[in-house]
């Protein structure tokens, strides 16, 4: 299924993080500490749950999600009883958190991405804590407990850099022996306003390395997926839920329509449609942002219209192209070399992708 079809209200929890991962796309954590205010997470829930019969909520954060637990417990129970049915939840964390915070979890989010990028020897490299340490022994120890709730879809992904570009099959071995079959891996990219320092890899090794991994994936029974291939599956108009557009609530009283576009301060102002008012306690949402959003569609971006991959593509990213090229309509051209590559490599035939990630 097109990316697109992930439909979900995302809620940024805080701009704070307990780990100073090397490669963030958002860089360190702000000075001023902010979470989610809690009146514009209901009432933007409330809104979002009018117009669309089945209701999902994602927990995200510029920073890990997990350290505004109460809220997160407070936004969920809402939530629930707003609706008829229970709302489908997903988390995205780093998965560096407590004992009970995992029991919690994995008996109420359905859905729970961990972002490790290997065993120890790999994963410490770059996703460390401020003291400098690495983390990965708390973040096994978590996922392994997550994946025992059967009611719990776990996956994880994987940032791909020069330390595990080549080491893509033994990220595999690794997830599979914790017990995690759904894994993502995506090549690192710029960070927000910044560039990409030395952590870049060549798109070809990492498509090349890609392919055999998969292979071996689907071998023993484990899917193995990434973004350049999320829309494989069927013709699409819009790259992702950002072009729909779907509400990403941030701390600063936003609606943006992206993980990358955090703030009112972001330099991805155009992907910001809406704020919140807590005097009137109303989301004013800007009608002639969405319809611009709404317009990047593989058909409107130039780069697209004489693409071959374009109706399984539609340009990508829109958050990365935004940032690298500061165009609307602009595409990262690395992401379309490797998406191309990969499509031949894959013999430019549509591959199911039965999980959605990001």
């Amino acid at each position: 299924m097109g990316h697109f079809r992930k439909k979900m209200i995302t809620i940024f929890m805080t701009n704070q993080c307990n780990m100073r991962c090397k490669y963030c796309y958002l860089g360190d954590s702000e000075n001023v500490k902010e979470s989610i205010d809690l009146k514009f997470a209901k009432r933007a829930i409330q809104d979002y749950f009018i117009s669309n019969p089945e209701p999902a909520v994602r927990f995200f954060a510029n920073g890990e999600p997990t350290l505004e637990f109460e809220k997160m417990i407070e936004i969920y129970d809402f939530s629930c009883s707003i609706c008829e049915k229970k709302p489908l939840f997903e988390l995205q964390t780093n998965g560096f958190f407590g004992i009970s915070e995992a029991e919690w979890i994995k008996n109420n989010i359905d859905i729970v991405f961990v972002s490790i990028d290997g065993p120890p020897q790999i994963n410490d490299i770059n996703r460390i804590t401020g003291a400098g340490v690495g983390i990965t022994d708390v973040v096994e120890r978590n996922i392994k407990s997550l994946v025992a709730e059967t009611n719990c879809t776990v996956g994880v992904r994987s940032t791909i850099t020069k330390h595990n570009v080549k080491k893509q099959i033994e990220l595999i071995d690794y997830f599979k022996s914790i017990g995690v079959n759904i894994v993502f891996g995506d090549m690192v990219f710029a960070n927000v306003g910044g560039g990409l320092e030395d952590f870049g890899v060549d798109y070809i090794t990492f498509v090349d390395e890609f392919v055999e991994a998969k292979k071996h994936a689907e071998s023993i029974g484990t899917f193995y997926g990434t973004m350049f291939s999320s829309n494989f599956d069927e013709c699409v108009e819009y790259a992702c839920r950002s072009c729909i557009p779907t509400p990403h609530l941030t701390t600063d009283g936003c609606v943006t329509c992206c993980d990358m576009c955090v703030s009112a301060n972001s330099s991805l102002k155009e992907m910001i449609y809406g704020r919140y008012d807590p005097l009137a306690d109303v989301v004013v949402y800007d009608e002639k942002a969405i319809e611009k959003i709404r317009s990047r569609t593989g058909i409107n971006i130039p780069a697209c219209k004489a693409c071959e991959v374009r109706d399984y593509c539609a340009g990508a990213c829109f958050g990365e192209a935004l940032n690298e090229t500061g165009d609307f309509f602009g595409v990262k051209l690395d992401s379309c070399r490797a998406i191309l590559y990969l499509w031949e490599k894959l013999g430019k035939t549509e591959i199911k992708n039965p999980y959605l990630h990001p």
